[in-house]
């Protein structure tokens, strides 16, 4: 799938989570998202947690408001529960039921934002848990685009959903764990629904939020911002799915790495980085026991990022790695 815009258009960018779920659309390279859209001469905003507004503004993107409670709410031991148990379905569905009622004033909160930054928008480029950016993108009658950062919501025959096991049971198991997840989020189907009436004055959706399907029959364009190199693009996608490449950011003009990295780096053979970002689980010691692990295993020299996930690297200076 190519798209071309030939006029200057009004695109904001809609997503939620941590530092992983934002940045890419910040991106300008490979993707050419966010700073590549605005240098091609459209307008871009890009609506997330106010948390996130320095790193937007400082790159030249207008930022558009979101309040901060999903973030804080990730950030608790609800959030990090949540977290670990994402690769169980079915344990993931349970907690989302419980915790459902606790979040449906700040989703219907952040759902209201949105829909106040968007309502010039010309197209729409959103993340699956913006759960707003498809319902306006509707709304308005403007291309709206999903954007993953893994493949987990095309069916395919060639891989099961990342999310799930691995169990090697042919195509139908694998399309089957895709049908799935996007009923995970029916839990606040109804706050949806309910939002699109009051304030979008549209009919319910007979649909899992942030489906693949418009209203009109035609399918949702989908982007997945790694490469085709690392996960080569199925067979049996559509034509609206495609694998973009990474949008990966440039550093800012004045940042200098510390002296004690560069000392690393220039001290022996080049390093293995692992970062989970905010996906370590709530188990930190043991994922940072397993990395050291691995790296010891491998005679490799390894820099970790710490991230949301809390990883800590204990005293190691008895082994080949730092």
């Amino acid at each position: 799938m190519k798209i071309a815009i030939f006029r200057t258009v009004r695109g904001p960018i809609a997503t939620l989570g941590s530092r992983g779920d934002v940045q890419p659309f910040v991106a300008h390279r490979s993707g050419k998202i966010g700073v590549g859209l605005q240098k091609a001469g459209h307008e871009v905003s890009i609506c997330t947690s106010y948390s996130f507004k320095g790193s937007i503004v400082n790159y030249g993107l207008r930022y558009a408001y979101m309040n901060d409670e999903f973030v804080k709410f990730m950030a608790t031991d609800a959030g990090l529960l949540a977290i670990a148990i994402a690769s169980n379905p079915i344990a993931w569905m349970k907690k989302a039921m419980e915790l459902s009622a606790k979040l449906a004033l700040s989703q219907r909160q952040m759902l209201s934002e949105q829909w106040a930054e968007m309502q010039e928008a010309e197209a729409i480029v959103y993340h699956p848990k913006a759960i707003g950016g498809y319902h306006i993108a509707e709304k308005l009658g403007v291309p709206g685009y999903l954007c993953l950062p893994f493949p987990c919501y095309v069916p395919t025959a060639a891989f099961a959903n990342p999310i799930f096991p691995d169990w090697k049971l042919g195509g139908w198991y694998n399309k089957l764990t895709y049908k799935i997840v996007p009923w995970m989020s029916f839990t606040y189907g109804d706050l949806v629904n309910s939002w699109r009436s009051e304030s979008l004055q549209l009919p319910p959706t007979r649909y899992p939020v942030g489906n693949l399907v418009k209203t009109n029959g035609k399918p949702v364009p989908v982007m997945h911002c790694y490469s085709p190199l690392v996960v080569p693009r199925p067979d049996d996608w559509g034509e609206g799915a495609i694998a973009t490449g990474y949008w990966f950011l440039e550093p800012p003009a004045d940042w200098q790495p510390p002296e004690e990295l560069i000392e690393f780096l220039v001290g022996g053979e080049a390093p293995v980085y692992v970062g989970f970002g905010s996906m370590a689980g709530r188990d930190t010691q043991k994922s940072t026991k397993l990395v050291l692990e691995a790296l010891a295993k491998c005679g490799q020299r390894g820099i970790i990022a710490k991230g949301w996930g809390g990883l800590e690297a204990y005293d190691c200076q008895k082994t080949s790695f730092r």
